[in-house]
């Protein structure tokens, strides 16, 4: 299946398994590995490099949901369910994954591309809440081309909490951060506050770093 200008085919993304150190990472790579019975390509997610400490999944493609579910064992049925659970919105073609020949699971490819947004967005939101502390100080990784991520970082004053743009931009590639890019946010971007005494602040914070990656996919890259 050839990968068209506006498709999503063939792009690296960047998942973070804490937002401490940075140090603990997956580089997946979107690619459609088959047709499936109504002869149709599906797409799904395949890691091509991980950097991982004692203790955490490595080696297999499903070891990003292995983190998600938080346990090494997990059956074919809990595989689809947790993709079938990362959306209240049907997958349009449903969820597949073929135990004797997938190695993670695969949605039908869409030409809108909400599938292949989906699939990436929704599993990045899925890791964050389960890994990351939302919390002043931390700091949260967020897609902002196809193909580049920035960093923000979590402030707070008297009564809220906010986020601090760090100025730099990264490849999808670089979840060493080795390699930044001076990247100032244009003028009027401002970013949501949240109650520090609001109960839910921490899952509504989490909706708008989903928010954040999804504008991504409408964005061009930024450095060649």
């Amino acid at each position: 299946m050839k990968n068209s200008v506006h498709s999503l085919l063939g792009n690296y993304y960047p998942f973070f398994l804490n937002n401490t150190s940075f140090k603990e990472s997956y580089i997946y790579q979107l690619y459609s590995p088959r047709l499936n019975d109504r002869l149709a390509p599906v797409v799904s997610l395949t890691k091509v490099s991980e950097k991982t400490t004692k203790g955490l999944p490595e080696g297999s493609d499903l070891d990003l949901i292995r983190v998600c579910l938080g346990k090494k064992d997990i059956t074919g049925q809990e595989i689809i369910e947790f993709v079938e659970g990362l959306t209240r919105r049907e997958w349009e073609g449903g969820v597949e994954f073929d135990e004797g020949k997938d190695k993670f699971p695969c949605v039908e490819y869409t030409s809108t591309q909400v599938n292949q947004k989906l699939l990436v967005t929704a599993i990045r939101d899925a890791l964050r809440w389960k890994m990351y502390r939302f919390y002043p100080g931390k700091l949260v990784d967020i897609l902002w081309t196809k193909n580049e991520f920035t960093l923000f970082e979590i402030c707070e004053d008297e009564t809220h909490y906010y986020l601090k743009h760090l100025g730099v931009l990264y490849k999808n590639t670089d979840c060493g951060l080795l390699e930044p890019k001076e990247f100032i946010l244009n003028e009027g971007f401002e970013t949501a506050r949240w109650e520090k005494s609001k109960p839910t602040k921490a899952i509504e914070m989490n909706k708008y770093f989903k928010s954040l990656d999804w504008a991504s996919f409408s964005r061009r890259p930024i450095f060649k």
